[in-house]
């Protein structure tokens, strides 16, 4: 096999619209090292974005059927590749690094992954990543906080989203775990990384460290996510979602990703306000609430700085005096954002020159 082999991988990633940008340090051949073996790397740098069967890649890369599909099978175990519907007629396809690659090494991420990752994000993801629109992610807001007189579009809901699947599955959020093997985690709940399917045998493989669990164990794991102020985040979509995460500023990717490059995910359609007149300058929501520090004291009350704001509603349900709401924006200010992850695929893509050469 060629030496470039993971060169080769990494370009075949960074042409996707979600990319994975190239270092000086080459920080990102270390971690698809640490990732892939030869053998996996190289077929994943030939997979398609379009789903396709053990047979249709095993004759398009000139391998034995059998043998490719216990290959692919075991990638997608791995986290190295998209598997989808039940094994018997499993489609397979290629895996962005972010959303995809990255987190589906749950169960195999120590300290050595954690410290790369680290290094990688430092290097290149917060300032390389999100700056061309549409963002990846975006954040949704805490329905509690959305009151009847707003409007509320169907994908601004979290619980639309898990309401309309047929599978659900919980893993450990790896942002949090990676923190906590560097010795820099917090004290929010680790296992409240929700994915949800379409297909009823979504979950049939094993992958991600991920158990099955009820539409109404992930209802309450989100109620529990609010009251803990974490922010919901998921695909920048209107429909075809597959996970709600519940993110933290101190060791979330999105949430520290926002901070350095503001692109990095869509805001939500609302905005938090304070009335002056009922604000009992407890700071709660600028001390234990706002992951963005948008909450600024101003002599006898507390008033929102909007440029900082991401509408997540977090600090809205916990406020003693009632004085927080969320507001929507004007209409001039609603983002909507792409049909599905396909619509989204091709807008990116055009946006920021991307080829998808060999993935489609």
């Amino acid at each position: 096999m060629s030496k470039d082999t993971y060169r080769n991988l990494a370009e075949h990633l960074n042409a996707m619209p979600q990319g994975f940008p190239k270092t000086k340090s080459g920080i990102e051949i270390r971690i698809l090292k640490k990732i892939f073996t030869k053998e996996e790397a190289e077929v994943a740098s030939q997979m398609k974005l379009m789903p396709e069967n053990a047979d249709q890649v095993a004759e398009r890369l000139g391998r034995e059927p059998k043998e490719m599909a216990e290959l692919l099978e075991r990638m997608t175990s791995k986290g190295q590749l998209m598997g989808m519907g039940p094994k018997d007629g499993r489609m397979y396809s290629a895996f962005p690094f972010i959303a995809g690659v990255h987190e589906f090494q749950l169960p195999r991420v120590d300290r050595e992954y954690a410290e790369l990752f680290e290094q990688y994000f430092e290097e290149a993801y917060a300032d390389a990543v999100g700056k061309e629109a549409p963002s990846q992610v975006r954040i949704y807001p805490v329905e509690q906080a959305i009151t009847a007189e707003l409007t509320v579009l169907p994908f601004e809901k979290v619980s639309s989203m898990v309401e309309k699947a047929q599978a659900w599955a919980v893993a450990d959020c790896i942002c949090r775990k990676e923190k906590q093997i560097l010795g820099e985690g917090c004290g929010a709940t680790m296992n409240n990384c929700i994915a949800f399917s379409a297909d009823p045998h979504g979950f049939d493989i094993d992958y991600r460290g991920a158990r099955k669990a009820s539409k109404e164990e992930v209802l309450e794991l989100l109620k529990k996510a609010e009251e803990e102020g974490l922010v919901h985040t998921s695909w920048n979509v209107q429909d075809s979602h597959v996970f709600v995460c519940n993110c933290c500023t101190c060791c979330c990717l999105v949430l520290r990703g926002i901070k350095k490059a503001p692109n990095f995910a869509a805001r939500s359609n609302y905005y938090a306000q304070i009335d002056a007149d009922t604000c009992a300058a407890c700071g709660v929501c600028a001390d234990e609430r706002c992951p963005m520090q948008a909450i600024d004291a101003r002599n006898e009350h507390y008033e929102v700085n909007r440029e900082r704001c991401i509408g997540c509603g977090v600090c809205v349900v916990t406020c003693p005096s009632g004085a927080l709401s969320l507001v929507r924006k004007d209409e001039a200010e609603i983002d909507i954002p792409p049909d599905n992850i396909v619509a989204w695929t091709m807008e990116k893509a055009q946006k920021t020159g991307r080829t998808m050469e060999g993935l489609i």
